[in-house]
């Protein structure tokens, strides 16, 4: 496999295929980076349907009355008395009097009834049922007492005399016969809100456009990656003190420090098949992990034995110094250019084998500085007293800095950060060091967290097994 790449060969794919590993990734990620507010969501949907429906549900009570019917003594010619008297009856109760008569004894203003009345027949027989149902269980009972003795006279006027003998006559109590179902809406409630919540999850994930495994890079550039370097978790600290990750902390995760040394490993493999000393590290946007990988790769280098110097070429936003604690009185790289300071008076040590050569103090006016000839000499001249010079550059996306170092560089490693960088950003970033003459060991894979469908790690970085996952990453081919 070749590693060392003498030409950038940018890949320009559509992408229209639907990733489906990324897909569920993205929805899990999405699940655990807005739990809060899906879970509200889910909240408020489920207490809105279900708010909704209790305000819209309507409890019934119910009277019932049964009546058989004798007019003849005939049981077939009674039973077709019944069955007359029940089909006739949504026409009497319109369009006669029956209507009114129960109203006025229940003392009812409205227009309507405050309920419904409903007459059917027993089937081949002359039982006639009536059912009384209103949102009242009083109401429901009077209108009962009222029907019961009101009717009969029209019934008489529909079939001529007639008997009605009631068998059977059951008041409305205080249980309703449609008892409110809670449960059935809590359910519906949790089903919509879960429906919610999945839609929402189903859109950011179709939105995420970010870098997220090797498969995606292969997509943009024909590029080796080096390593996934796992993201280090660190508790909350009460004070606030800033604590950098640093292979050097043995606080710092085994698996960290061992992609590291594995990068380095790789590294210094390449740029000594190539003779090459200049290294420069660059990204594609800010929060990349950029300076804290290339002060930690300096110190893996570092700890073979090998002369490093860290140069802070972020001239815009310089932090190694800082990061690493040295004092620099605001002077540097810059200053070394502008012949206002020596080169040899610029660079600190750090710790053994390790010096630093800060950036000086934060300006936007870079382009002046970086074409500056002098800019060359330095880093030939310390190319020629150390064993290697790992250069931090600010983001490629952002300014033409990066581009213009990479002119002075030997080598490079582009970092992309998981889940983090859109896949534009980094292909432009791409095809601006496309147009230099750099050439590229490799891309790193940094802050990589284990998705919800686990990928391993093996041919990237070594250990036993990443403490910080939840669950132990297979050791399976990539």
């Amino acid at each position: 496999m070749q590693l060392y790449n003498d030409k950038i060969d940018i890949i320009y794919d559509d992408d229209k295929i639907l990733d489906v590993r990324n897909f569920i990734d993205n929805m899990w990620n999405g699940l655990k980076r807005w739990k809060i507010l899906l879970l509200l969501v889910f909240l408020m949907t489920t207490g809105g349907i279900v708010a909704v429906k209790s305000w819209n549900y309507t409890l019934l009570y119910q009277a019932k009355l049964t009546y058989v019917v004798t007019k003849t003594g005939d049981a077939a010619t009674d039973v077709v008395i019944t069955g007359r008297l029940s089909a006739s009856f949504p026409d009497i109760l319109a369009n006669t009097g029956l209507s009114s008569d129960i109203k006025q004894k229940v003392q009812i203003k409205e227009e309507k009834l405050p309920g419904s009345i409903r007459m059917y027949n027993t089937s081949s027989s002359n039982m006639l049922n009536v059912m009384i149902t209103s949102a009242d269980y009083n109401q429901a009972n009077a209108m009962m007492e009222a029907f019961q003795e009101t009717y009969p006279v029209y019934a008489s006027k529909n079939v001529g005399t007639v008997e009605l003998n009631v068998i059977d006559y059951t008041l409305a109590t205080e249980n309703p016969v449609n008892p409110y179902p809670q449960l059935k809406y809590i359910l519906m409630g949790i089903l919509s809100g879960g429906c919610c919540v999945f839609v929402l999850l189903v859109c950011y994930a179709l939105t995420r456009k970010t870098i997220r495994r090797e498969t995606d890079m292969k997509k943009i550039v024909n590029l080796d990656c080096l390593a996934y370097i796992p993201k280090v978790k660190e508790k909350k600290r009460t004070n606030k003190e800033v604590r950098h990750i640093l292979i050097s902390d043995k606080k710092v995760s085994y698996d960290f420090r061992q992609a590291i040394r594995s990068i380095q490993s790789r590294t210094a493999k390449h740029l000594k098949e190539e003779n090459a000393k200049i290294l420069m590290i660059t990204s594609s946007l800010p929060s990349e992990g950029k300076t804290t990988f290339a002060v930690n790769l300096a110190q893996a280098m570092a700890d073979e034995g090998k002369r490093v110097v860290l140069v802070d070429c972020d001239l815009r936003h310089p932090s190694i110094g800082t990061m690493l604690g040295i004092e620099s009185s605001g002077e540097g790289l810059q200053d070394v250019i502008e012949n206002k300071l020596e080169l040899e008076k610029a660079v600190k040590k750090y710790r053994d084998h390790i010096m630093v050569l800060c950036a000086g103090k934060a300006r936007e006016d870079t382009a002046n500085v970086l074409s500056n000839p002098r800019f060359q000499e330095i880093l030939d001249s310390l190319g020629s007293e150390y064993d290697y010079v790992v250069i931090d550059t600010p983001p490629v996306s952002f300014f033409t800095d990066a581009s213009m170092i990479s002119e002075y560089a030997d080598a490079g490693i582009y970092l992309v950060r998981q889940d983090y960088v859109e896949a534009r950003y980094v292909r432009e970033g791409m095809e601006m060091l496309a147009n230099s003459e750099l050439k590229l060991v490799g891309y790193v894979l940094n802050y990589v967290e284990a998705g919800f469908l686990k990928y391993g790690y093996h041919n990237y970085y070594y250990g036993k097994s990443y403490r910080y996952y939840k669950q132990k990453v297979s050791d399976g081919e990539n």
